[in-house]
């Protein structure tokens, strides 16, 4: 493994033009300059090797709200040392890295931390340092919101720095809840659970410029879980209940039009450039 001094002195920087010249199946060209991809673990294995670990194990990989960045941490506890990790961040730039908190964090847009848990008493805190409520639990982050459920209460909404200032609350009955966020615009799809029997699944979307009322209000009753959502470009990834041959649809939410797809550990929404540079510093070396 690299040396951890070396590491946790600052961040390091590491550039590589991208040479592809046009996309391959694993990647889906979409409008706006966006595209989907799918990433399996096996790239993101030779990714922290490439970054000199050959002893550590990389973390589940996430985007920011903008499709800019790709992100994830190295664990670099060893014989039960206090929790010691780093954030690697995947840009057209290259790759970033610095050191990072490893109990249910998640990133904000500017590479900070934007929620995480504080292992000594399991409490949650956000970017502004302000605690979660009292038994108030984490659902899911997007750009500047927060969705947040409590004991005895209905799940709600919040600016990501005022996690107990409701925004507005949610279906009352249901506790799986993801957000895709784009301004002041906040997607939420939500069912009372994530197993196949348990929904169907709400398509809620909000315009917080424009007050608290829902601007559209839907209903799927075939979906189980929303993998991805592109605000932009109006199209989700969303995997169905069908218990005996699932499928993951890639959905247009503005027509309803829905095509099956095949799908990897992770399936993004990016930038192009970006899913072109992730594909060059993950390309198998001869």
């Amino acid at each position: 493994m690299v040396s951890g001094n070396k590491i946790l002195g600052g961040a390091l920087l590491f550039t590589l033009v991208s040479t592809c010249d046009s996309l391959p199946s694993s990647v889906r060209a979409l409008s706006n300059g966006k595209v989907l991809i799918d990433i399996t673990v096996d790239e993101r294995n030779r990714l922290v090797e490439r970054l000199g670990f050959t002893n550590s194990s990389g973390g589940y990989l996430h985007r920011d709200s903008t499709g800019d960045r790709l992100w994830f941490n190295i664990d670099l506890r060893r014989n039960n040392r206090p929790p010691e990790a780093l954030l690697v961040v995947v840009s057209t730039n290259g790759v970033r890295m610095k050191p990072w908190r490893i109990a249910n964090e998640r990133m904000s847009d500017d590479e900070e931390l934007a929620v995480w848990e504080e292992r000594t008493n399991a409490t949650y805190k956000v970017r502004s340092g302000e605690g979660f409520p009292e038994r108030s639990f984490f659902h899911d982050t997007s750009g500047d919101w927060i969705a947040l459920g409590g004991q005895g209460r209905s799940p709600w909404l919040a600016k990501l720095d005022t996690p107990a200032t409701v925004a507005v609350e949610l279906p009352a009955t249901h506790s799986w809840i993801r957000i895709f966020a784009q301004g002041q615009t906040v997607h939420v799809f939500s069912r009372p659970g994530w197993r196949n029997a348990e929904g169907p699944m709400r398509y809620l979307v909000y315009d917080f410029a424009r007050g608290s009322q829902t601007v559209q209000d839907r209903s799927f009753s075939w979906a189980r879980a929303a993998l991805d959502m592109d605000p932009s470009i109006g199209m989700a990834v969303i995997h169905d209940n069908n218990s005996f041959w699932g499928r993951a649809w890639l959905i247009d939410l503005k027509t309803g039009k829905r095509k099956a797809i095949r799908t990897a550990s992770w399936t993004f929404f990016l930038k192009r450039e970006l899913a072109e540079k992730w594909i060059d510093l993950t390309r198998r070396r001869p």
